[in-house]
């Protein structure tokens, strides 16, 4: 059965405990997204997002059914990742009181060894990651703002203060120039 993110958190908070795994494997590849964005880094983004789920998971019982789950997971994942840019180090198990740890432990799913599909997700992330990073920043922002922000072409215009139009046509250049970037660098999909 396919139940919405409000059903999720419904039933995880009144026991069933595969409800949240069911979330983390909603969301699993969009936080890990937003997280390697702001560090460049695949490992510190995979602790990242381990971090940001366990942040959701203390902080579910305040979650409000009313308001769409998505936005309040991305902000916490959000606000997170800029946490973790001003103190450039992420938050350890041993740094948490011994009631979150138990809590935290207790909590969460049993580790399983990520599935080739996430795998492979992860590394594309990466070359991209690697490869945006070579554009300019007028470039990035829209790219930015059109895939991790799902924003529409009206919304993007309306942050950069331009006509639609030439939203589109940044648009359609910083694509364009990752692809050019991501053909001539090959070595970028190695390790």
């Amino acid at each position: 059965m396919n139940f919405t993110d409000q059903e999720l958190v419904a039933r995880y908070l009144a026991g069933d405990k595969p409800s949240f795994d069911m979330l983390v494997a909603r969301y699993l590849k969009l936080v890990y997204s937003v997280m390697l964005h702001y560090t460049k880094n695949a490992e510190d983004a995979e602790d990242l997002t381990q971090d940001a789920f366990v942040k959701v998971l203390k902080h579910l019982r305040r979650y409000d059914s009313a308001q769409a789950f998505k936005p309040w997971l991305m902000r916490i994942a959000k606000n997170h990742a800029l946490d973790w840019l001003k103190k450039k180090k992420p938050v350890s198990m041993s740094e948490l009181d011994p009631e979150t740890q138990d809590m935290i432990l207790n909590e969460l799913p049993d580790p399983a060894p990520l599935q080739d599909a996430q795998l492979e997700t992860i590394e594309r992330a990466r070359v991209l990651t690697v490869a945006m990073g070579e554009l300019n920043p007028e470039q990035q922002k829209v790219l930015f703002l059109r895939y991790m922000k799902d924003f529409s072409f009206k919304e993007i215009a309306e942050e950069l203060g331009e006509l639609m139009n030439t939203a589109k046509s940044r648009h359609q250049r910083a694509l364009i120039a990752l692809k050019k970037i991501l053909l001539k660098k090959p070595q970028l999909s190695e390790k």
